[in-house]
């Protein structure tokens, strides 16, 4: 059994190539660890062992992605097998895990790989510039960026045309986003991004109703997105996220205007206790 972790969005995406004709066949599921606690380097061991005891093929191709979701493929992977891998890690049977029989299913399993590629590039991207040194000169470019006098009044109208809230998740961590996506997505649109430029450039675009916003992001913090938001919006409703509750992030993110901080990892409530709030129910708080 092969277990891939080094460059597996790009490998992946080639090695289901091989089913795109009929002359080979394969069973193949992608399971959301960056949901659970099973994404720890030093777990890798135990994922393998597991899925070569369930799966009994040596031939069995497993990638984990750099936010820890797996894409396993085996001839003998079925329904009930990934019934019971799902109950293992604690997901949910729903699909986002389901059985893709390749290679009927080549090309729906290619888009969402194609997700992940991107992710994986944005990421490095990050990456790269960080080691490069470039992070100021992307912060004053993010600082440079010019609003329109007349966005404020487009937003306005926009929040009013709409029925549904509208949620904007800004976190380079896949994990977060995913988590609040998961948590919010059947009731609330919710969009994501995983850059504060790109955060930036959607907030003007849909005019969320709430962000959700990490503070510890490359290049551009979420203190620095804090400073630009208002200048865009007054009246932005933003809740910062991070992993490190010191009370130092927490002083600075009030003192720049933020509605609440919620520490990682987060729960379910507290997501809705903020939601509850942009939608005027219960008051301001700040944790």
């Amino acid at each position: 059994m092969k277990y891939i972790t080094k460059g597996a969005e790009q490998l992946a995406c080639q090695y289901i190539k091989n089913y795109r004709e009929n002359t080979i066949s394969c069973h193949a599921a992608i399971l959301s660890l960056a949901d659970t606690g099973h994404t720890d380097i030093g777990k890798r061991a135990l994922i393998k062992q597991y899925f070569h005891s369930e799966l009994k093929d040596n031939k069995a191709v497993i990638f984990q992605f750099i936010n820890g979701d797996l894409l396993v493929l085996s001839k003998n992977l079925n329904n009930h097998i990934l019934f019971r891998v799902c109950r293992h890690f604690g997901l949910e049977r729903n699909e986002d895990h389901k059985l893709y029989k390749l290679p009927h299913k080549h090309a729906e399993l290619a888009e969402r790989l194609v997700g992940y590629m991107q992710s994986y590039r944005r990421y490095a991207l990050a990456q790269h510039d960080l080691n490069k040194g470039a992070t100021t000169p992307i912060r004053d470019k993010f600082f440079e960026l010019n609003v329109c006098d007349k966005l404020q009044k487009v937003m306005h109208k926009v929040r009013g045309d709409r029925a549904s809230l509208s949620i904007l998740v800004i976190d380079d961590d896949n994990f977060a986003t995913h988590l609040v996506k998961k948590t919010l997505g059947k009731v609330h649109e919710v969009t994501t991004a995983n850059t504060a430029i790109d955060g930036l450039k959607k907030y003007a675009r849909l005019a969320p109703d709430i962000i959700f916003l990490d503070i510890n992001m490359p290049a551009i913090s979420g203190h620095d997105f804090l400073k630009k938001i208002f200048d865009l919006d007054p009246h932005a409703f933003v809740v910062m996220l991070s992993g490190h509750s010191d009370r130092s992030n927490k002083t600075k993110a009030k003192q720049l205007g933020a509605k609440g901080f919620i520490g990682k990892p987060f729960s379910r409530e507290d997501i809705y206790g903020y939601i509850n709030e942009c939608q005027g129910v219960g008051e301001i708080r700040f944790q």
